[in-house]
């Protein structure tokens, strides 16, 4: 099983804002590379979302923009699937990619979140991030997109074994996910 968990963190409220984007390839199961960059939103920061992920303006300053940061994650990625928790960072490749008029990225795309709704229904009370890894016991630091890609691939690595599937695709269908969304 290969996929890529990633995670972005934005400037402002809105989506297309990114500043930092995180993610981790995973194959069988295991982080075996990992990507991470700051982006200058080439946007305003709002003071809420700097204290949240604690980026600032000036730590982005002479960054790369999205559309520069985005063609290096297409390649850290291949051919891989990619997964999210929830749709946000969805939200944010879409919503840059229709900004800075760029083309779809052509990718596979999944959800860790609605799979874990659906695998765990039930079971429990919130399927936020940070309270999935607290169950099933992976620390890390919340907000920072690359612990959160990482995160994320932890939950999917904690569902592929509740579910006993051995593919992405497997997963999908236990968790009851007819097909993957495009990117």
């Amino acid at each position: 099983m290969e996929y890529v968990a990633f995670d972005f963190e934005t400037a402002n409220g809105q989506r297309w804002s990114a500043c930092s984007l995180g993610a981790v390839k995973v194959v069988d199961g295991i982080m075996v590379r990992h990507f991470y960059e700051l982006i200058d939103p080439l946007t305003s920061f709002a003071p809420n979302n700097i204290r949240i992920h604690g980026i600032t303006p000036e730590q982005v300053q002479g960054k790369p923009a999205y559309h520069e940061v985005i063609g290096r994650f297409q390649e850290f990625v291949g051919d891989a699937p990619v997964v999210s928790h929830t749709q946000f960072d969805r939200g944010v490749i879409r919503s840059a990619n229709e900004k800075f008029r760029l083309p779809e990225l052509g990718m596979d795309y999944f959800d860790s979140c609605q799979l874990a709704r659906n695998l765990w229904r039930g079971k429990l009370s919130s399927f936020s991030l940070k309270s999935l890894c607290q169950q099933i016991k992976f620390e890390f630091n919340h907000h920072n997109a690359l612990e959160d890609a990482r995160a994320a691939a932890y939950v999917i690595h904690a569902l592929t074994m509740y579910s006993k599937t051995q593919t992405v695709e497997d997963l999908l269908k236990a968790g009851n996910v007819k097909q993957f969304y495009r990117l």
